[in-house]
């Protein structure tokens, strides 16, 4: 029987829900779980993540090996799982299963950025062969030009390798505008309007593959997601 099978039941509880360690021991001794019919008492007791039945608040939970979260990145916020100096996107949600951003937001950046423990699925968002959309709201300190949307869609030179893949890039009113690539080399929103003489004022990205930020979560809180919902 594999170790990840068994594990304590606050850690299970919390795993499956969004309530922290400390909250989902609470509401074991608050006799708001039951294994297997019977009421829990015990956050240490061990269960079994493939044969026992465990409800909370009279609702049955369904075990997920991988855990999927989407979170409104804040500014001043890094995309790492640890950091010396700045607080991390991990920092943000719950500790009990340990999990890691899928690409990158600078720190200066905000929107929306999925966190995981699926490592194959990262690899496979990430992958540059997959070329999935991101898409990133901008406030520049000059216009939007004519020029800069041809540019984007065919694509040009700004300082990689190789030209950017054609972009697209839509006016939202003079110095404001979505712009949605297909990769995720470094800064290269940033970039690719210094091309143009354009210093980026604000980002934020809006979406992410099938994923959008909706509104329906604050800056800085996330919500539990299927991986359906991604891909």
């Amino acid at each position: 029987m594999s170790s990840k099978t068994i594990i304590r039941l606050d850690k299970y509880l919390s795993s499956q829900t969004k309530l922290s360690r400390s909250d989902a021991v609470k509401a074991i001794y608050h006799h708001k779980v039951t294994v297997n019919g019977k009421m829990a008492s015990d956050p240490a007791m061990k269960v079994n993540t493939e044969t026992d039945v465990i409800t909370f608040n009279g609702e049955e939970l369904s075990y997920e090996e991988f855990i999927y979260y989407l979170l409104n990145k804040p500014a001043g916020v890094v995309s790492a799982t640890e950091d010396k100096e700045y607080k991390t996107v991990c920092d943000l949600v719950p500790k009990d299963i340990p999990v890691f951003p899928i690409g990158r937001l600078d720190i200066d950046t905000e929107g929306l950025i999925v966190l995981t423990n699926d490592g194959k699925l990262s690899h496979d968002l990430t992958s540059p062969k997959k070329h999935v959309d991101k898409k990133y709201y901008a406030k520049l300190d000059k216009d939007v030009t004519d020029e800069m949307i041809k540019a984007f869609a065919e694509g040009f030179d700004y300082g990689e390798d190789k030209p950017s893949l054609p972009a697209l890039l839509e006016r939202k009113c003079e110095n404001e505008a979505y712009v949605t690539i297909h990769e995720g080399k470094f800064h290269q929103v940033k970039r690719m309007f210094k091309t143009f003489d354009r210093e980026v004022l604000y980002l934020q990205r809006v979406s992410f593959g099938k994923l959008i930020l909706d509104g329906s979560i604050a800056t800085g809180e996330y919500k539990k997601i299927k991986k359906e919902d991604i891909i």
